[in-house]
């Protein structure tokens, strides 16, 4: 039987090769595929108990919309000034519509019309949340409590939108998408792109706060069979921030 991490290593796999385009390679390099976000999709899509290969194809869907999401997200808003900026910019821009294409491709040929809905309502959603820290940027005096809600949005809200799509409920004293929200959030505020595309410092008790969180719903699904894969994937991509594991030996 093939293990859940093999399983959504393998999807990952799947992703990169969706998103592989020689001359995109060549240009802008091997594209960053989301992996701690497709073994979250994975595991909330496999507590629903869907059949394996609409995860798949939902967790590789969903993945290439993020990259596009993340690539466009590159795009200088600052005037190139030589033609090789002005190409790097206009080839970022195709790579994400490339990636952008993909997904509507993989779903819309098996019949995933409504899950194509649900993600394209989300996206609308996650650009709406962009905006608003956009007029933010000018602004040094802005706290946690206001862009800490909009990176929640910005990095959650694909996934948030998938567990309302499956109505994944609230199983185990807690709902999916704070959950999502804050894991991505933290997955994002942690990695070291934080400090190139965000315009505001991190103060330490921000991470902590969402680890926090984390960490209430986690005790609250010990009873979960599947209590032991999640704190596993949180510890593994978190230890650099956990001040102490989250599960101990014996």
């Amino acid at each position: 039987m093939t293990s859940v991490h093999t399983e959504w290593e393998f999807i990952v796999e799947e992703v990169a090769q969706y998103a592989e385009n020689p001359f995109v390679k060549r240009c802008l390099g091997r594209p960053h595929v989301p992996s701690f976000f497709v073994q979250v999709l994975y595991m909330m899509l496999k507590s629903h108990e869907l059949p394996i290969s609409r995860i798949r194809r939902l967790c590789t869907a969903t993945a290439l919309l993020q990259m596009a999401l993340d690539i466009h997200e590159t795009v200088s808003l600052d005037k190139p000034q030589t033609e090789e900026q002005m190409r790097i910019r206009q080839l970022t821009v195709l790579a994400g519509d490339y990636y952008s294409s993909q997904f509507y491709r993989l779903l819309s040929e098996q019949g995933e019309v409504e899950a194509v809905a649900c993600l394209a309502q989300a996206t609308c959603r996650i650009n709406e949340a962009k905006m608003r820290l956009y007029a933010l940027r000018g602004d040094t005096r802005t706290s946690s409590s206001v862009w800490l809600p909009l990176i929640r949005r910005i990095r959650g809200e694909l996934l948030a939108a998938l567990a309302d799509f499956f109505h994944v409920e609230n199983r185990w004293g807690h709902p999916w998408r704070p959950l999502a929200e804050r894991l991505m959030a933290l997955d994002y505020l942690v990695s070291p792109r934080v400090k190139e595309t965000f315009p505001w410092s991190v103060d330490e008790s921000v991470p902590t706060v969402l680890l926090e969180e984390i960490q209430s719903w986690l005790e609250g699904a010990k009873q979960s069979v599947a209590h032991q894969e999640w704190a596993e994937a949180i510890q593994r991509r978190f230890a650099s921030v956990l001040g102490e594991p989250l599960l101990r030996e014996g």
